[in-house]
């Protein structure tokens, strides 16, 4: 037989060992070493759990177990196999680090911070809008200035009298306003709108 064609060997290449005679030696996946038993060439776990991944699919071993692992394998189209893999590792480790809440706890966490920059944008564009709407645009006009940036010209009688012909007062109960606001959220005040005096 003709060993360059052999898939056993052709794996075992990839790796760069080779025994007496210079015939290639496979190198147990993490699951057949941990098994002791040789890996065969149709290994279904060996793509994905390879002999440097040791600690992933221990994690993945006490979470799951090996049969419930490949019988999952098995169902699943090969297309699906590695996006499955990497899911079944995530959860692994996660439960491996927090045996309680596991993925749950991590997945809870992170919708609490898409909620929060929810809220946080919200506002912006909150202040965003009543900034726009206390300054007429006949009022204001923009010079090219000689950086390249727009300078704010104000063309007004004391009307207004504060920065880009905001009025100072409104602004501030606005700010208060949004304050509240945030503290009701847990947030921290956002003062997009303060003004330097």
């Amino acid at each position: 037989m003709n060993l360059a064609n052999n898939p056993r060997n052709s794996n075992a290449a990839k790796f760069g060992n080779t025994g007496p005679g210079g015939g290639a030696v496979s190198q147990a996946c993490a699951a057949c070493k941990y098994q002791r038993r040789r890996c065969p060439p149709d290994c279904t776990l060996a793509p994905h759990f390879p002999a440097d991944k040791q600690n992933d699919f221990r994690n993945v071993r006490k979470a799951f177990g090996v049969k419930n692992i490949t019988r999952t394998l098995k169902e699943l189209p090969p297309d699906q196999h590695q996006t499955a893999v990497k899911s079944i590792v995530f959860e692994a480790n996660l439960r491996a680090v927090d045996p309680v809440g596991g993925c749950l706890r991590k997945v809870c966490e992170l919708n609490q911070s898409l909620r929060i920059c929810t809220a946080e944008l919200n506002l912006v564009r909150q202040q965003l809008a009543v900034c726009r709407s206390l300054v007429p645009l006949k009022d204001v006009k923009f010079a090219k200035h000689g950086n390249g940036c727009n300078r704010v010209i104000e063309e007004h009688d004391g009307e207004f009298d504060g920065p880009l012909g905001f009025d100072h007062q409104e602004l501030m109960n606005f700010n208060k306003k949004a304050s509240k606001n945030m503290n009701t959220w847990g947030l921290n005040p956002i003062n997009s709108c303060t003004l330097i005096r």
